[in-house]
This record gives structure tokens, sequence and C-alpha cells, in this order.
């Protein structure tokens, strides 16, 4: 099961629910064998690990955002990340993965053109696999 048809090299996680990021690091990981994944509990730590990532050479091609975050929403990273990085990464994808996916008007995500999708959570490793 380790070929993707994206070729993702460096994955962040940013959820602020630990049994989420545990089970999505053993999925992406299974799906993708040379894969580096970080990972962020925060909207505010995550922006911050972005520009280390960015200097570091290593900015993620995914980011998986969890909606409701505690500390900062899923809103308000992908406008501090439209203003900060969406021009210097173009093909940076952003995949919203959300309790709340069915709630999240898309209309309200149109403006952010990097994010690919929104899914429920939890999403099986099959479903994730049909998108990395």
């Amino acid at each position: 099961m380790k070929n993707s048809k994206n070729h993702y090299q460096n994955i962040f996680l940013i959820d602020d629910d630990r049994l989420f990021i545990v089970k999505y690091h053993k999925i992406f990981t299974n799906l993708i064998q040379y894969v580096n994944i970080e990972f962020s509990m925060s909207a505010a730590t995550a922006l911050v690990k972005l520009e280390d990532m960015q200097a570091k050479g290593r900015f993620p091609e995914l980011i998986t955002l969890d909606w409701n975050l505690r500390m900062g929403g899923g809103e308000l990273f992908l406008e501090k990340f439209e203003q900060q990085f969406a021009q210097l990464y173009p093909n940076t994808q952003v995949l919203v993965i959300s309790g709340m996916a069915h709630e999240i008007a898309s209309k309200r995500l149109a403006d952010y053109p990097f994010v690919i999708d929104v899914l429920p959570k939890p999403i099986s490793m099959k479903e994730l696999a049909q998108i990395v």
C-alpha cells in the first residue's frame, strides 16, 4: 500500500487530539514510504513550526488541519497561511479533517484554493489513500 499518487515528502498534522495525531501518523507512514511528518497542537504553534520548516527547506506539501482547534481555530490558521505562505508555496495543499466537516460551509473555504477537501473525522486509511 506504499505507492502514493502524490509524492509527499513532508506532511504537517495540525490537531489538538493526541490520539488523532498518533493514528494518522501511522496511516501516513503506511501509505507513503519516505515521509517526514511533523505535528502541532495549535494554530499559533503551527505557524511558528511552518517558519522553522521553511528555514530548514522542508516545507510541507500536505497539511492536515482540524477545524476546531482549542487554541486558534482552523479558519485563523487558513487566513495566516494565506498571508504568509500560500504565494511562496503554491503547491502546498491543505486537507481539513474535522468532526464538523458537514457544518463547515464549502463556500467559506472557496476563498482558499489550497484547501483540497474537507473530510469528516474519523477518516479511514482507505479514504485517506484515495486523496494521497
